[in-house]
């Protein structure tokens, strides 16, 4: 039976007390507070609730995780029969193939058909959220933007689950450098619901974009019983707050947030290893990794190589392998990664990212920075935020600094992204390019 819910999207059903279970299984997904999937189970009465097993799989995919789809695609294949498709409407039908199509890998076939969906049914929040993972994980960030513009106008205030809709807006506004509306969509979220972890994330982001490290560190403190227990965004959270510490050079704190917060992992076999493999080579990069357990992070990525599905992932696995001398793991997930599934233009960035990581490990600092500073322009093709992508640039700055090119070095802190505000540790880098000027290093 198909049954619209309060926002006027066809759910598939099997009985209409369903609905109340969708509510609570899409809140948990957005709020990403618990698993969506334990309000429903496979029994021959909920079968042919398709509207369950949608927010499953798309909670699935949305992780980019091989294992994940891999489950994901089951489910898919298990529904792919011809009674289960006589259920479906027209919405389920597209919904499927654009899961389908994103497993597959094919994700400007995906986008298309979750933007079908959308232009009938602008309030259908499962498809919104679909479409904003997918567009964030390509690092599509204009589309981010342009998606919730063309739904936004059609939800109210009122409408059940419009906070986290505001909270997903404040982000896209943030990756698109508009900090202030993304504040402002971030505290009217918050006004609904203050443990809107998707709207405490883009105000973390708020605080590192205009440079208010130490504001940002006090609000989260402030603020800390809002975030510091949601399940599946705790760690990312958590890693903001030691980036804050990061650029105010307070490693005593950062080194005990990553030890006590960053490393407490829900699932200990689990991929919830990103924000620690960033951190570890940000602070390698300052030669302050001492307190930091390398070969207890590598544990994590040792089987990496097998499971590569989405380079974001793929580059942080290089970070600790390379920070752990691991060069033939290094060589073969580089190998696997770029055959896999780029096209011409996404093989180009990654190759020039692959190689700029491979040649600092090397000690070729020069062929490094001109590896890196290639691709920073362009590298929102690698996914993630602004904010995760900056390590790269960091990476492309020392590389200048260790290879004495002053001029370089002073371009980017000057001219890019991770050094565009006043902080202790961009006055390290610029003291420590002056000092390099003293002694005489040059190329």
């Amino acid at each position: 039976m198909i049954v619209y819910d309060n926002r006027g999207v066809p759910q598939t059903l099997t009985s209409g007390n369903q609905l109340e279970r969708i509510e609570k299984s899409l809140v948990g997904m957005l709020g990403m507070e618990y698993d969506p999937s334990s309000f429903f189970s496979r029994t021959s009465e909920e079968f042919y609730c398709l509207a369950l097993v949608e927010i499953e799989c798309i909670n699935l995919i949305s992780s980019m995780e091989r294992n994940q789809l891999l489950k994901a695609n089951d489910i898919i294949n298990l529904y792919k029969t011809k009674d289960a498709i006589q259920q479906m409407s027209d919405r389920d039908l597209l919904l499927f193939e654009g899961i389908e199509s994103w497993i597959n890998r094919k994700y400007e076939e995906a986008h298309d058909k979750f933007s079908e969906i959308l232009l009938s049914y602008p309030k259908d929040i499962l498809t919104i959220f679909a479409t904003h993972m997918l567009e964030f994980h390509m690092g599509w960030t204009r589309q981010m933007k342009d998606t919730i513009s063309k739904v936004l106008s059609y939800w109210d205030k009122k409408d059940n689950l419009y906070g986290y809709l505001k909270g997903i807006e404040s982000f896209c506004l943030e990756e698109n450098g508009m900090y202030e509306e993304c504040f402002g969509a971030a505290q009217e979220a918050l006004s609904i619901n203050k443990k809107d972890i998707y709207a405490i994330h883009s105000i973390c982001h708020y605080f590192y974009e205009t440079g208010q490290y130490n504001e940002g560190a006090k609000w989260m403190e402030d603020n800390i019983e809002d975030w510091k227990d949601n399940k599946y965004m705790r760690i990312h959270v958590w890693w903001h707050y030691a980036l804050f510490k990061l650029y105010n050079l307070d490693f005593g704190k950062l080194t005990e947030v990553y030890k006590s917060e960053i490393r407490r992992k829900n699932d200990p076999l689990g991929m919830e290893d990103l924000d620690a493999a960033s951190l570890l080579w940000r602070v390698k990069l300052l030669d302050r990794d001492q307190d930091f357990d390398e070969k207890e992070l590598l544990e994590n990525w040792e089987q990496y190589t097998e499971n590569t599905f989405y380079c974001f992932n793929d580059l942080h696995a290089l970070l600790v392998y390379f920070a752990t001398k691991e060069e033939e793991k290094a060589n073969n997930l580089i190998e696997k990664s770029i055959n896999q599934n780029c096209s011409k233009y996404y093989r180009g960035i990654i190759t020039s990212t692959f190689e700029g990581l491979k040649f600092f490990s090397e000690g070729k600092y020069k062929e490094a920075y001109t590896a890196l500073e290639n691709i920073l322009k362009s590298s929102s093709a690698l996914g993630g935020s602004n904010a995760q992508r900056d390590v790269f640039e960091m990476t492309a700055i020392e590389a200048a600094v260790r290879a004495g090119d002053v001029s370089k070095a002073n371009y980017l802190i000057n001219n890019g992204r991770c050094f565009k505000h006043d902080s202790p540790l961009k006055r390290h880098y610029v003291n420590k390019i002056l000092n390099n000027e003293k002694k005489g290093v040059s190329i």
